[in-house]
């Protein structure tokens, strides 16, 4: 399974290598989602003629598919997203506030050391901030995926709040943009555990289930 960061684990990942169609098959869809992930991994600007070139297929016919750069870009980024999610998850065998933490900090570090996301990043900011800071696919996937994390540990009973569940998970996202992003902006090394010292403030106190 592949994250994004673009680990070893890409270069098996179906989805990454299957963009390719065989020789007598039209290309699809899937094909230019496959390209355009790969392109992304290898820190490479989605270029919708040049990817319409490979695969052998109009620029109307990319933008057909794709809608836009934004909504390509999105696309792949917030696939990407969850499946970091799940390397993030993977192996963490606490549970409550401090399941939750793990897992935060895990999805931090691999964001904060993605070679692709601080290239894609540093070639267009704005870009790359409207994609996946805006209201949009990459914060709807990550956001729900940190307020399920939560529900799931509410409803076994190992975490009680103060707050609402939808507010905590947008919260954590947006302390992890600010942080990861900034840093990267500033040629520096994100320092992830401020933010995960935040989000442990806003799940209150140490003690309880977990």
């Amino acid at each position: 399974m592949c994250n994004i960061r673009g680990d070893a684990a890409c270069d098996a990942d179906p989805i990454v290598t299957a963009h390719r169609p065989l020789a007598g098959e039209a290309p699809t869809r899937a094909d230019l989602l496959g390209l355009a992930r790969r392109r992304f991994l290898d820190g490479e600007r989605l270029d919708m003629q040049a990817m319409g070139a490979e695969l052998g297929v109009s620029r109307t016919t990319v933008y057909r598919w794709a809608g836009n750069h934004d909504q390509l870009l999105g696309e792949v980024i917030s696939r990407l997203a969850y499946e970091t999610f799940e390397a993030a998850e993977r192996g963490v065998r606490q549970s409550g506030r401090a399941r939750v933490l793990a897992v935060y900090r895990n999805f931090l570090r691999l964001l904060a050391t993605s070679e692709p996301v601080r290239a894609t990043l540093l070639r267009d900011p704005r870009q790359f901030l409207r994609v996946t800071t805006r209201s949009g696919p990459v914060t709807r996937m990550v956001v729900n995926l940190f307020g399920e994390l939560v529900r799931r540990e509410v409803e076994r009973g190992t975490l009680r709040l103060s707050t609402d569940i939808s507010a905590l998970a947008s919260a954590m996202v947006r302390i992890a943009e600010a942080a990861v992003y900034a840093d990267m902006l500033a040629g520096a090394t994100p320092d992830i555990e401020p933010s995960v010292e935040i989000v442990a403030m806003l799940l209150g106190p140490a003690g309880g289930p977990g």
